[in-house]
């Protein structure tokens, strides 16, 4: 796919839910994880690693949304909030640039 071909299908978008794992290898080690979004669709994480530690949190995602090569919606997250009941919680701010 030609990088402006990508652009046109990727999009700069803020969502809300939680992240949860997706898949796990034969160790059982978490190798995928996802976030449920209040949207009611569900996004794979590209830059996962970062994010491990918030496995079950619920958070304001920014980044970069994209489908991949299989039609699986996914999010590239530049920016992460941990949201506590529905309040921001200001010391958990993730600038990913």
């Amino acid at each position: 796919m030609k990088a402006k071909d990508r652009e046109t299908r990727e999009t700069k978008s803020t969502v809300e839910g939680i992240l949860a794992a997706s898949d796990w290898d034969a160790a059982g080690n978490i190798i995928e994880i996802k976030m449920l979004a209040t949207d009611e669709e569900e996004y794979r994480v590209e830059n996962r690693d970062a994010f491990m530690n918030l496995l079950q949190k619920y958070i304001r995602a920014s980044g970069a949304i994209h489908p991949d090569r299989n039609g699986i919606k996914t999010i590239h997250i530049r920016k992460c909030t941990v949201l506590e009941t529905g309040f921001e919680d200001d010391t958990a701010i993730l600038n990913m640039a």
